[in-house]
């Protein structure tokens, strides 16, 4: 077993603890991080939401603060004596704003200040996963990347979950790595916790179990081949134990069985239709294809699952072109510009969103080198492939949209930090060869 672990491990970086000045340039990019995301929102402005997920999250932290436990927001908005129970979205992220509304800051600048501070937990968090596959240099320069980059920053004054699901996916890719150095039933317990907090942010993080878990532990060779399903198992049922509050509360909360958050289920109504099928809107969605049903909340999310579905199956032809459509959007092939325009709808500045599009360009390209270079010292892959195959299965299933490829962002700035300090290092060495030659 020692000597599988040596293998897996042969040309990793060293320890980075014994680099004195990482902690240090970290919280100082950390920091420069935060204020320039508290400035953005708060000098430079993003608006309050007036309806949507924003106001979703706004609204129900307050009410969690007040006593309310999960409230619609919508209906709350209409008839504020109406308390109905919704499962719309996973809990985690109205739970940490509600947090802030527990102690008085109850406004839309005050979420978003703390989706600020999520934001710099990011940061502080790509840091160390730069520092995992690189060494501390790289670490740095991946923090200060992601402090910079702004497609991390822009989402911060949104009131979006996006935010903080960029912070777990960042943990728990820590927590892959974890595992893979140090194969035991405790990483296996912290690799499905990982992603049972990234689920409780956003539903489709469940499907790492497939994605990350699954490759990652059936390939660690430092585990006997008996004990691999064992770890699997355990891995999976910690994931399943950190959200089985929430789902045991959903299945007894409407009239029909809802797992996670039912909104997963109106997306196939309002991206499967006409609207999305042809035209101007292809691979993206459109809020007026769902008309709505009666019923409650999951009634009406099984109404609108079956629209869509059935929309889907009449349409088999137009799939094809309908799911390249919505993976091109996602990775900006398909209508980039078009794509910078839209995410106007979600309250970023039309610059913004332009600086976001070509930085990410720049990253992507500079990104694709440093996952070689991760191979070649012998990482495991497969912590950052799998975000790259859960970005792109969520566009297949549901649409495009840049807010759905943050844990590929997070890859992205890992993967270049790398690349820059690989490429700055063999400039060196290559200057001081030539130096010794002169």
């Amino acid at each position: 077993m020692s000597s599988g672990t040596t293998v897996v491990r042969a040309e990793a970086p060293s320890r980075t603890q014994s680099a004195s000045w990482f902690w240090p340039g970290l919280g100082i990019i950390v920091g420069l991080g935060l204020a320039w995301r508290i400035f953005y929102v708060v000098v430079i402005g993003t608006p309050d939401g007036t309806g949507g997920d924003p106001f979703y999250y706004h609204a129900q932290a307050n009410l969690l603060a007040s006593g309310h436990w999960f409230a619609d927001p919508f209906a709350w908005q209409r008839v504020h004596s109406h308390i109905q129970p919704t499962a719309q979205h996973p809990p985690l992220y109205s739970m940490a704003l509600a947090t802030v509304s527990l102690f008085g800051g109850q406004g839309y600048m005050a979420h978003k200040v703390a989706s600020c501070v999520i934001g710099a937990g990011t940061v502080l968090v790509i840091g160390l996963v730069g520092r995992k596959i690189g060494g501390p240099r790289v670490g740095l320069i991946a923090g200060g990347i992601a402090a910079a980059y702004p497609n991390l920053w822009l989402v911060d004054g949104l009131v979006l979950s996006e935010d903080l699901f960029a912070l777990t996916i960042a943990l728990t890719i820590l927590a892959a790595y974890r595992f893979r150095d140090d194969p035991t039933i405790k990483s296996a317990l912290l690799l499905g916790a990982g992603i049972g907090l990234a689920t409780l942010v956003r539903g489709e993080a469940l499907m790492l179990l497939a994605f990350l878990t699954l490759p990652l532990v059936l390939l660690t060779r430092a585990i006997p081949p008996g004990r691999r399903i064992e770890m699997l198992v355990l891995s999976g049922v910690a994931t399943m134990l950190v959200i089985s509050p929430w789902v045991i509360r959903n299945m007894t909360a409407f009239k029909e069985p809802a797992f996670v958050s039912t909104n997963s289920y109106g997306v196939l109504a309002v991206a499967n239709c006409d609207a999305t099928y042809h035209g101007q809107l292809i691979g993206f969605w459109y809020f007026n294809c769902d008309p709505g049903s009666p019923g409650d909340e999951s009634q009406r999310a099984i109404v609108a699952r079956d629209r869509g579905l059935n929309y889907m199956r009449d349409h088999i032809g137009r799939v094809p072109a309908v799911v390249a459509a919505r993976v091109g959007r996602e990775w900006e092939m398909y209508r980039p510009w078009e794509n910078a325009a839209f995410t106007q709808f979600e309250g970023r500045p039309l610059w913004g969103a332009r600086a976001g599009l070509v930085s990410y360009w720049v990253l992507a390209a500079i990104a694709i080198p440093g996952a070689f270079v991760v191979h070649r010292r012998g990482l495991t892959l497969i912590p950052l492939l799998s975000q790259i195959v859960l970005v792109t299965a969520i566009a297949a299933i549901a649409y495009g949209s840049v807010r759905f490829r943050l844990p590929a962002e997070v890859v992205i700035v890992s993967l270049a930090a790398l690349s820059i300090d690989t490429a700055f290092s063999w400039a060196t060495e290559r200057r001081r060869r030539d130096a010794a030659t002169a």
